[in-house]
């Protein structure tokens, strides 16, 4: 799994959500409701525990993760974090 953020991406959480330099941001599986794809991903401002298991990158000024118990909803698959506006994108690729 590889895990990536676009400057644009960067520029909104600091713009737009309010984020600064070194915040943890913890990307995380929620169930969003019934239909072909009833989960989700969302951000979290939170710093993982010591005994956490994660991935993590470091981007922007930001130190982005997920907790490996979240890592199956990407199946071996990369997300690329982007923005359009002030609303993230959170891209599935193979």
């Amino acid at each position: 799994m590889n895990l990536q953020i676009t400057e644009t991406a960067v520029s909104c959480l600091k713009k737009e959500w309010d984020f600064t330099d070194g915040d943890f941001i913890r990307v995380y599986v929620r169930y969003a409701g019934g239909g072909s794809e009833p989960y989700a991903l969302g951000i979290l401002r939170e710093k993982p525990e010591p005994n956490d298991e994660i991935i993590q990158m470091s981007s922007g000024g930001f130190f982005i993760y997920m907790k490996h118990s979240d890592v199956w909803f990407l199946e071996d698959r990369s997300l690329k974090i982007d923005a359009q506006g002030e609303h993230l994108l959170f891209l599935i690729e193979d």
